[in-house]
């Protein structure tokens, strides 16, 4: 799959952020709006559900892979015309390690060829090309979090998406309980409707309010 999506993926910075952008304002928001706000970080939405994220791709970091998977391909000397063209009529004698970037070097190319010393540690000296796939290096460059060990009790098999969020947001206590909307200075009223007593916070609603704890 990620090889079908190299050429696609390939973008400018300013385009993959604004990209994101919009992903993030849908996914809060639901429209193009800001998402000022949003309860939990985008990089941590993008790590894995294990790692306590949401499971989303990070597009800088599928974007970088993407780009490091032509490169295992120019090395090789495989995977399309495009790879032979650059192998014979741009690097010519000299290979993807010592060429140096000159001006009429396609902006793709020249972004590959800042990638050397990612690729060097990941390729150089000796790989199994065989082996070398899109998923073993976006394992081997994406950012990685502590694993949590809650994951399977939210994202369990045939879970409803909305209530595993939502269950995410309450373990992450990202939830918007009147604790929190006073810490922010958006609420002025931070007690229990119910008891009128003590600030409203995620373990109150929960389990320490006597009403939360008879339903």
């Amino acid at each position: 799959m990620i090889a079908k999506l190299c050429w696609q993926l390939i973008l400018s910075k300013g385009v993959i952020r604004d990209i994101e952008r919009l992903c993030m304002r849908f996914f809060w928001k639901g429209s193009d709006t800001s998402a000022r706000g949003a309860r939990v970080s985008w990089s941590q939405v993008c790590s894995l559900r294990y790692e306590g994220g949401l499971g989303l791709r990070n597009l800088v970091v599928w974007s970088r892979a993407c780009c490091l998977l032509l490169v295992k391909n120019i090395l090789a000397g495989e995977g399309s015309l495009w790879i032979t063209w650059v192998n014979e009529y741009c690097f010519r004698s000299v290979d993807y390690w010592n060429i140096e970037c000159n001006a009429h070097f396609s902006w793709i190319l020249s972004k590959l060829l800042k990638l050397r010393e990612e690729a060097r540690r990941l390729f150089y000296p000796n790989v199994n090309w065989i082996q070398i796939k899109g998923s073993w290096i976006w394992e081997n460059i994406r950012d990685r979090r502590e694993k949590v060990s809650w994951h399977r009790l939210v994202w369990f098999p045939a879970h409803i998406p909305k209530f595993s969020l939502i269950s995410c947001m309450v373990i992450l206590d990202r939830l918007p309980t009147k604790d929190r909307l006073a810490r922010f200075g958006m609420s002025t009223d931070n007690v229990c409707e119910v008891w009128g007593i003590r600030m409203k916070s995620r373990n109150h609603l929960l389990s320490d309010c006597a009403y939360a704890r008879e339903v």
